[in-house]
């Protein structure tokens, strides 16, 4: 998926314990259904910004895909903006 000059701001998900409270902003997930093939999220001119998730990565969650951060700011996002997600965010500020 490709999102360009867009804004993921002031999103939460919850739930404790499950995938549904990870990834306040986006989440990036191999799907049960779609295993060909990594996902891949690309974000351009874009920001990610204070956004929660009950569980580790309030703004991208990212589990066995690639994000490519091309001038996007990820910040102020809780309890972390990328951290915690099973394959790290290349270019993301914990």
């Amino acid at each position: 998926m490709t999102v360009r000059t867009s804004s993921i701001d002031h999103n939460h998900a919850a739930g404790q314990g499950n995938t549904l409270a990870r990834g306040g902003g986006i989440a990036n997930l191999l799907s049960d259904v779609e295993r060909s093939a990594p996902p891949k999220l690309v974000l351009d001119r874009s920001r990610v910004v204070s956004n929660v998730a009950d569980d580790a990565a309030g703004g991208i969650y990212n589990n066995q895909g690639e994000v490519d951060l091309a001038d996007t700011p990820v910040t102020d996002d809780r309890p972390s903006n990328c951290a915690g997600s099973p394959t790290p965010v290349s270019g993301c500020n914990t």
